[in-house]
């Protein structure tokens, strides 16, 4: 059986809360050195990204901290989400993005793609979180990590976006939104990079994302994109992130 580690979690993905896994595949589980809980995740819904976890097996403790790219996370697993498959993401956002730059992390979690981004980067981050209960887990890690350069915010990235402050634009959740992109273009300072992760279909990579980019050219005119898999979320679908160069025209 296939599971994920976060600090001293394992996470199962389950279709349901009642599913039954063996007794002895979670034994197996808890004889790794690093795992004293093992939790199963149902998924993440709705705009604050609420998650569903059940209790499988091991100690009933699931605040932990988890350390990535030399980046410390802390964090309630079975209440928040953060994906170990996004590693190379948050490795590449280190890569790609330059000294100097302001960046905007409209969908912080607990700067899931932005705080090892801060960590090695001389750059400024204003990470927005929605929900309350994350965005105290957001300050944690921040004062985790020793950081002077990442500014949290508790909002509604909608509403909380800062106007014409960001270079580069990250947008890590799945359920992006005409307001969503509205807010990001009136955030650029005139022209930058944004980050847009989403769901598409397998195959189909290339037609949903042109249709997407035509919605956005709303807000945004888009100079140049490309589009990278994460991913595969599902048997259906893969987890595609679109880096747009784009200039604001509103």
């Amino acid at each position: 059986m296939r599971y994920a580690i976060i600090g001293h979690v394992a996470i199962v993905y389950v279709p349901s809360p009642d599913h039954k896994i063996p007794k002895e595949e979670l034994e197996r589980i808890l004889k790794n050195p690093k795992v004293r809980t093992v939790i199963g995740r149902i998924g993440s819904f709705g705009t604050k990204r609420r998650v569903r976890s059940v209790l499988l097996a091991g100690e009933p403790k699931t605040v932990t901290v988890h350390k990535e790219l030399s980046t410390y996370f802390v964090l309630d697993v079975a209440r928040i989400t953060f994906s170990p498959g996004n590693h190379f993401e948050r490795k590449r956002m280190i890569e790609v993005a330059e000294d100097g730059e302001r960046i905007l992390d409209m969908f912080a979690a607990v700067g899931n793609l932005s705080m090892p981004l801060a960590k090695h980067r001389r750059v400024e981050v204003i990470g927005i979180e929605i929900c309350g209960y994350t965005y105290a887990f957001l300050r944690r890690t921040i004062e985790k990590n020793s950081l002077k350069n990442f500014l949290p915010i508790l909002g509604d990235s909608r509403i909380s976006s800062p106007e014409s402050r960001a270079d580069r634009i990250l947008m890590g959740f799945f359920g992006i939104d005409e307001k969503h992109m509205y807010a990001a273009a009136k955030a650029l300072r005139n022209r930058g990079i944004i980050h847009a992760h989403r769901l598409v279909r397998k195959g189909r990579e290339e037609e949903e994302i042109e249709s997407r980019l035509k919605e956005w050219g709303k807000f945004i005119n888009v100079l140049e994109y490309d589009r990278r898999i994460v991913k595969s979320f599902s048997p259906a679908l893969n987890h595609v992130v679109v880096d747009i160069k784009a200039r604001k025209i509103i």
